[in-house]
């Protein structure tokens, strides 16, 4: 198989593909990966050498190689390292991929994706129990926001405002937003 297939196998989440990449990658450090996994959202990396890979090192390499790549479904990774005869690793380390989320969400929002935008306003706002229902139609974003609470109306507006500004989505000119206290 060509490198730029595999290459598209592995962004789409295919561990078969992802394993023989990065095998490519730290073969020149007499690594290997020896078990590579990819469970919902969470990649696992066995990595196996004479003696344990060094673990900074390595899951520096592999946080870059891993966000470069663009796997489309991992938003978390597992390493392990241990030594070649080894039952149990000699060390782990997991790590998210938020930047990586986060970027995807953006432009997704930008396109006019509802769900992305949803997820960004309930972020931007940071308030607790908050129930949240976008719709985009016609260039205009409505926005409605329940609480447990009466909200802070200055605080929402001022907020939502400068984000949605700062994301600068393509089909959207006007914004509508509407909170209410659940139950009235």
């Amino acid at each position: 198989m060509d490198q730029s297939n595999l290459i598209k196998l592995a962004q789409q989440g295919d561990s078969e593909a992802i394993s023989q990449l990065l095998s490519q990658s730290l073969n020149k450090n007499n690594i290997s990966v020896s078990k590579c996994t990819l469970k919902d959202d969470c990649l696992q990396l066995m990595l196996s050498a004479v003696t344990a890979p060094p673990q900074e090192k390595i899951v520096n390499f592999i946080r870059q190689w891993v966000q470069n790549l663009k796997i489309n479904s991992v938003n978390k990774v597992k390493v392990y390292g241990k030594e070649i005869g080894e039952d149990f690793p000699a060390w782990h380390e997991e790590f998210n991929l938020e930047f990586k989320a986060q970027l995807n969400l953006n432009e997704l929002a930008q396109k006019g994706d509802i769900e992305a935008i949803e997820k960004l306003i309930v972020q931007w706002l940071n308030l607790k129990d908050v129930k949240l229902k976008a719709s985009l139609k016609e260039q205009k974003l409505n926005i409605l926001i329940l609480l447990n609470y009466v909200p802070n109306a200055d605080f929402i507006v001022n907020k939502l405002k400068q984000e949605l500004i700062n994301l600068n989505m393509e089909n959207c000119h006007l914004v509508k937003i509407y909170a209410q206290k659940i139950g009235e």
